[in-house]
């Protein structure tokens, strides 16, 4: 959410696309000073990684603290996935995974895929169903009432 341009995002979040820096120039230089002293023993570019990744995650509950804030939070449908597997190049680990990024064992394509919605269900599980982000939009169209798809 930009909270600099004066918009109202706070009063109607849904849509809500956040794409933190992970493209961009690094993160913050206090954040990768952060991680540098944190992590001594990786090489700079997977420091630089770490402090994109906090400030990844900063940027996450920000928008989770706006939807409790608005009271939007119960009854919010969010998702939150990674598009690979660790890259060998950062030093990514996917063990017991076989694989890694670019590749189609298991460490290339087996992602975090975190689905939260309060008010529809409890949190703190795991379903063995194997999902991808191709099933964003029918999850949301169904969840949102849409049924027109539906026996056809």
């Amino acid at each position: 959410m930009d909270e600099t341009d004066g918009s109202n995002h706070a009063r109607n979040p849904s849509h809500e696309n956040h794409h933190p820096r992970l493209h961009r120039p690094p993160a913050p230089a206090e954040d990768i000073a952060r991680s540098r002293k944190q992590f001594p023993e990786i090489t700079e570019a997977r420091v630089i990684l770490m402090a994109m990744l906090y400030h990844l995650d900063l940027g996450v509950g920000r928008v989770v603290d706006t939807l409790k804030k608005e009271g939007m939070w119960e009854n919010t449908l969010l998702f939150f996935l990674t598009d690979n597997g660790g890259a060998p190049a950062m030093q990514a680990v996917d063990t017991p995974l076989r694989g890694a990024k670019g590749q189609n064992y298991e460490g290339g394509i087996r992602t975090p895929f975190i689905v939260s919605w309060p008010a529809a269900f409890k949190g703190g599980r795991s379903i063995a169903t194997p999902i991808t982000s191709l099933d964003i939009l029918p999850t949301g169209a169904g969840a949102g009432g849409w049924t027109g798809c539906r026996g056809n």
